[in-house]
């Protein structure tokens, strides 16, 4: 929904709705709380407007906070790095949460420094974990190896069996070069496919090596 609409839809709902949607608006963008704090202004709902309000800078922090780890990580660099805090009582793994580019970012820089012995060590450096982030990015990165592995295998085995059923059909009517062809596009798919699972076991791997200790 565009935004005018979200307005819209807003000013013509119930107060009950418009209560229910205010106790759950750090479900909302963040583009849309405004909207949702005109609308209780103008309806004098005080304590919803407050906690609106109080949401409203909460998810602005957590978007900024989410935009220096992604830059921490992106660069990789070993430098001396002030300590992310956060304003409210939540934790730093949060922020991972249902945000795609920034667990890839993530994993990428755990196979970046797959080599080091405390890996956790070299992640707090960067984004100032905390101990009880620990165990949720661990598990944020296993499940990212094994949607990897999963993902990687099935496109794999589709483009191995469509090729070989070109092959088959074709094997009459094509000339040596276009089998070959088809060959070649068999063994390149293969090869890529291996690349990927192999990745997503490493990072299942690195993920085991974070820890506290």
């Amino acid at each position: 929904m565009e935004l005018k609409d979200i307005e819209s839809y807003y000013k013509n709902i119930s107060d009950g709705e418009l209560i229910q949607i205010a106790a759950n608006s750090q479900d909302l963008k963040i583009e849309a709380i405004p909207l949702l704090y005109n609308e209780l202004s103008h309806r004098n709902f005080q304590r919803e407007k407050e906690q609106v309000n109080k949401t409203y800078f909460l998810l602005e922090e957590k978007m900024k906070i989410r935009e220096l780890i992604f830059e921490r990580l992106k660069n990789n660099k070993v430098i001396e790095y002030e300590p992310i805090e956060l304003q409210y009582n939540d934790k730093i793994s949060s922020i991972f949460k249902g945000d795609d580019a920034l667990i890839n970012c993530l994993s990428e820089f755990i196979l970046d420094n797959n080599q080091i012995e405390n890996i956790f060590q070299r992640l707090n450096e960067v984004i100032s974990l905390q101990e009880n982030d620990v165990e949720n990015i661990r598990n944020l990165l296993k499940k990212k190896g094994k949607k990897i592995i999963l993902k990687s295998s099935i496109v794999t085995v589709f483009f191995l069996f469509f090729f070989l059923v070109v092959i088959g059909t074709a094997s009459y009517y094509s000339s040596a070069i276009y089998q070959l062809i088809y060959l070649l596009f068999i063994f390149v798919s293969f090869v890529i496919g291996a690349i990927q699972i192999v990745k997503g076991v490493q990072l299942i791997r690195a993920a085991s090596k974070i820890n506290n200790g």
